[in-house]
């Protein structure tokens, strides 16, 4: 008995110090992967006065704190559902990413859910282009915002992204509207054009990016495609491109540049106007449709 006893004893040491053992590597490795959430954390939320501090790992649980104006907090109790929700994504493109991971695509269901403005641009704009670029993932992002929707398909319309609405969700399945074109998008600009200041604003950045997407086009059927289509490129880079092919006049190349330089909300504040009215923006539009019309891209995706 007082062999099994010792037996006993140590089997129960050997146990304690494999616990032991696992919490400390737990902590190590929670502690690096915790500066990758702090990261995310931080593109969504720049200079936010609430940032995540640590992680605590319990031998079934995991505890983690946040610190706002110098003080801890407990993440479940005290933060906001906005902060609650771009850490919880945060985690979600931590663990995405994890080194070794076969997937290289990422699935965002409905992720603006209780965020402000701040917030939101934040994601639409510098997330999504940082998953994009850096990351090189394929993004399918879920929602029932308009704007997010819109404003994802607008910000990267040259990079084959697919636009569909699933409606009508019955027992033979949902129904599923055509992407978009650019044709579909000179149509919403021409009705943001006619809106508020608010509504001119976005026009003009949407006749940005449906310039770049209309060069895009036209390069591809006049046979001079944009080498690595994929990779991020500004409207004046693709009209420079565009500009070596030697079916495409001249004129055509400065007309495009002139309305590049008008879709830049720096060209108005330096005259001295803030959004152009809705005049002006018609007659940028038109350019693209007669250039639409002329190569015959307005029905491509």
């Amino acid at each position: 008995m007082a062999k099994y006893h010792n037996l006993l004893d140590e089997v129960g040491e050997a146990g304690q110090r494999l616990s032991d053992h696992l919490q400390d590597k737990q902590e190590e490795r929670l502690e690096d992967r915790g500066e990758e959430i702090k990261d995310w954390y931080s593109v969504m939320n720049p200079a936010s006065n609430v940032a995540p501090s640590r992680l605590d790992a319990g031998a079934e649980s995991l505890r983690m704190y946040a610190e706002a104006f110098d003080s801890e907090l407990n993440v479940a109790t005290g933060l906001s559902q906005c902060q609650a929700n771009t850490l919880g994504l945060s985690i979600h493109f931590m663990r995405t990413l994890s080194p070794g991971s076969p997937y290289r695509f990422i699935v965002l269901d409905d992720p603006v859910q209780s965020m402000d403005d701040k917030h939101f641009e934040a994601l639409s704009r510098d997330v999504i282009e940082r998953l994009l670029d850096q990351e090189n993932l394929q993004i399918i992002v879920g929602t029932h915002t308009r704007a997010l929707s819109d404003k994802l398909w607008s910000l990267h319309i040259d990079q084959r992204c697919k636009y569909l609405k699933i409606s009508d969700i019955e027992r033979k399945g949902p129904t599923i509207s055509k992407e978009k074109t650019l044709e579909d998008e000179l149509k919403r600009i021409e009705h943001l054009a006619k809106g508020n200041e608010g509504d001119r604003e976005l026009a003009l950045d949407r006749i940005r990016n449906s310039t770049e997407h209309l060069i895009g086009l036209i390069c591809q059927v006049e046979g001079h495609p944009l080498p690595d289509p994929n990779k991020h490129r500004t409207a004046k880079q693709k009209l420079y491109h565009l500009s070596d092919c030697p079916s495409v006049k001249t004129k055509y190349i400065s007309t495009l540049k002139d309305t590049i330089e008008f879709s830049n909300s720096a060209h108005h504040e330096s005259e001295g106007e803030s959004v152009p009215g809705e005049g002006k923006i018609q007659t940028h539009l038109s350019t693209l449709h007669n250039y639409g019309d002329m190569f015959e891209v307005l029905e491509k995706r």
